[in-house]
């Protein structure tokens, strides 16, 4: 019997990435900046002034950003009733089909 010395030699070879990754990336990476700027663009527009939100000109962020018009919005409109009816409506809701979901299971175990 003949014995073969056998080395453990791992060879290494640089890390190439085929150009179909880096393609796929670039694509996938456009469509997350694409899903993500209009909530970007929601804050933007929330915390610009008035005056510059009506002018014509591009901006990525405003010149002077306030929280005035949050103040604003609280002060003239009943907010805080529309968050309690909808919160009041969602836990309800919740309730009740919380409430039919465990008698479909029950019914469907026995």
């Amino acid at each position: 019997m003949s014995t073969i010395a056998r080395t453990n030699h791992v060879t290494s070879r640089p890390a190439t990435v085929p150009p179909r990754r880096w393609l796929l990336v670039a694509v996938l990476a456009l469509l997350a900046i694409l899903m993500v700027f209009p909530l970007y663009w929601m804050v933007v527009s929330a915390l610009t002034p008035g005056g510059q939100s009506q002018s014509s000109e591009f901006y990525l962020w405003p010149k002077a950003p306030t929280m005035g018009n949050f103040t604003e919005v609280f002060t003239t409109q009943p907010v805080w009733r529309w968050i309690w009816n909808s919160l009041f409506i969602s836990v309800i809701t919740t309730a009740i089909s919380v409430v039919v979901s465990l008698g479909a299971g029950y019914a469907l175990a026995k």
